[in-house]
């Protein structure tokens, strides 16, 4: 519990490498690493009781895997639906509406996506015009070859 209260996150080796700190470890202290990085993921307190021997690493790891189940679970999208969207929490609660708990969230996924299009749209619009125009000329620099046939360019008007 200790190296993972030092290290959080497993170290990132790149291209194949492993980094001298799980090198100098077992495939079996690997293993307890992993179970108390995601027992402490769910509680640092729950860390530190292991640490201190008031609860073993095998307790804090089942919890924290109940907690991340919980999270991921069909109580939570309820939960998320209820919040954000309760017209389709109540779809998916009738019994006549053949509406899955899936094919809620794949809703609410598409309406995001919506409303971050519309947002996104709704700041270009408004954006200042020598926005625009400057990145128009940049554009028209793009397409005309440079700076170098720019002063051609502009002899045509």
């Amino acid at each position: 519990m200790a190296l993972a209260l030092i290290y959080p996150e497993p170290e990132k080796g790149g291209r194949g490498k492993r980094s001298r700190f799980r090198e100098s470890l077992s495939k079996a202290q690997e293993n307890l690493l992993s179970k108390a990085r995601t027992a402490l993921r769910y509680s640092r307190e729950e860390g530190l009781a292991v640490l201190q021997g008031g609860a073993t690493l095998d307790d804090a790891y089942q919890r924290a895997i109940l907690a991340q189940q919980l999270l991921n679970g069909e109580a939570a999208k309820m939960a998320t639906l209820r919040e954000w969207v309760p017209d389709l929490a109540a779809r998916v609660e009738d019994q006549n509406d053949k509406l899955t708990l899936d094919e809620a969230m794949a809703i609410l996924r598409q309406r995001e996506e919506r409303e971050r299009r519309v947002r996104e749209a709704g700041r270009l619009a408004v954006e200042p015009a020598p926005a625009r125009v400057f990145r128009l000329g940049c554009l028209h620099l793009r397409c005309s070859g440079g700076w170098a046939n720019l002063s051609s360019s502009t002899q045509k008007f």
